[in-house]
C-alpha cells in the first residue's frame, strides 16, 4: 500500500517511520500538481507550507476527489479553518501540534479498516486489476480482524487468476497454509489413505498442541504401515526435541540394542516399567535433576525407552 506526503520534514519522517512498519510506503512529494494524478490510497497534506497557497493545494485535491476518494489527511495550524465542503468521509483533519503517534494510529485505523480493504479488493478484482486486489486482500489477511471477514475465501477463489496474472503467491500460500490445523488435516488425509500426505501435516503439530501425542501415535502407525525412513526420522527428531517432563511415564522398547549405557542410565532403565512416573524414579536417584534429565534423554535417543501414550 502506498501514500504521498506534502509536508514538513519532521512530520514526514515521523509518519513514515511508523507507517512503514505496517507495510505502507510513504513517498515525499514537493508539488501540489502531483496530488491530482495520485492513484493509491493515502494522501497527507500539511498547510500552511512554505510558499504554497491553500488554493494550489485544494485545487489539486478536488481534482483527485472527483475521480477517487483515497484517505486524505490534512494537518493544519490550529487557527486555520476548514471549509464545510472539505469535511468528507475520507478526510482526517489534525492540528499541527497533534502527536505523530496519534495521527498515525488514526490513519492506520482508517486505512486498514476490514470493510475498506475488502471492498477495495473487490472493486479491483471486478476490474481485473489483480495486482491491486491481491495487495488489498493480503493487507487485510495479515491483520487480526481478518478472521471475521470473507477475505480468506476471496483469496482462495481468486488464487488461480492471481497465478495467471504472474503474481508471486508465496506469501498467499503461507497465509492460507497457516490457517490449516495440521492435526485435523493430517487426520483427514490419514483416513483417506494418503499416508505420506498425512505425515507431512502431522509432523507440523507442535509439542504444546493438545493433540501432539495423538499425532505421534498416528505417525507410528504410518511408520508401521509404510516402513518409510521419513516417518522414522520425524519420530526420532520429535523424541530428541521433547522436554523430559517428570509427570510422564515411560516404557521400554522391545528390541535388541547395542548402544552402551552408563551405570546411571542402566539403573534408570531397570526402574522403567510403564507404570512409574519419572518423578517417582528421580526421588530415589542420588543425582541432580539436570543429570537425571540428561540420562533419560540419552535413553530416548539410544532407543531404549519411549513415552507411554
Amino acid at each position: 500500500m502506498k501514500g504521498i506526503a506534502l509536508c514538513e520534514d519532521r512530520t514526514y519522517e515521523g509518519l513514515n517511520k511508523i507507517l512503514s512498519k505496517e507495510g505502507i510506503k510513504l513517498n515525499r512529494i514537493y508539488s501540489p500538481e502531483e496530488i491530482a494524478h495520485f492513484e493509491d490510497e493515502l494522501v497527507i497534506i500539511q498547510y500552511p507550507l512554505g510558499t504554497l497557497t491553500r488554493g494550489q493545494i485544494f485545487f489539486n485535491l478536488e481534482k483527485l476527489w472527483e475521480k477517487r476518494a483515497p484517505i486524505t489527511v490534512i494537518i493544519k495550524d490550529p487557527d486555520v479553518k476548514i471549509r464545510q465542503r472539505d469535511l468528507r468521509e475520507n478526510v482526517l483533519i489534525f492540528d499541527k501540534d497533534t502527536p505523530i503517534e496519534t495521527i498515525s494510529n488514526e490513519i492506520l485505523h482508517k486505512l486498514i479498516s476490514p470493510d475498506l480493504l475488502l471492498n477495495k479488493g473487490l472493486e479491483a478484482y471486478v476490474a481485473k486489476n489483480y495486482t491491486k486486489a491481491y495487495e488489498y486482500w493480503m493487507t487485510l489477511a495479515k491483520t487480526k480482524q481478518a478472521r471475521n471477514t470473507k477475505v480468506f475465501e476471496y483469496l482462495e477463489i481468486a488464487k488461480e487468476e492471481f497465478k495467471e496474472a504472474g503474481l508471486n503467491l508465496s506469501e498467499l500460500n503461507a497465509v492460507l497454509e497457516s490457517r490449516v490445523d495440521p492435526f485435523e488435516k493430517g487426520i483427514k488425509l490419514f483416513s483417506e489413505g494418503n499416508l505420506k500426505g498425512a505425515l507431512s501435516y502431522l509432523r507440523k503439530v507442535k509439542k504444546d498442541n493438545p493433540n501432539f501425542l495423538r499425532a505421534v501415535a498416528i505417525m507410528e502407525k504410518i511408520k508401521d504401515e509404510l516402513n518409510i525412513e521419513e516417518a522414522e526420522e520425524v519420530l526420532e527428531e520429535i523424541e530428541r526435541e521433547m522436554d523430559v517432563e517428570f509427570s510422564h511415564v515411560y516404557e521400554k522398547i522391545d528390541a535388541e540394542k547395542e548402544e552402551p549405557l552408563s551405570p546411571q542410565q542402566a539403573f534408570i532403565l531397570s526402574l522403567i516399567d510403564g507404570r512409574t512416573s519419572l518423578k517417582e524414579i528421580f526421588h530415589i536417584m542420588p543425582i541432580t535433576e539436570e543429570e537425571f534429565k540428561g540420562a533419560v534423554m540419552q535413553l530416548i535417543e539410544k532407543g531404549y525407552i519411549k513415552r507411554r501414550e
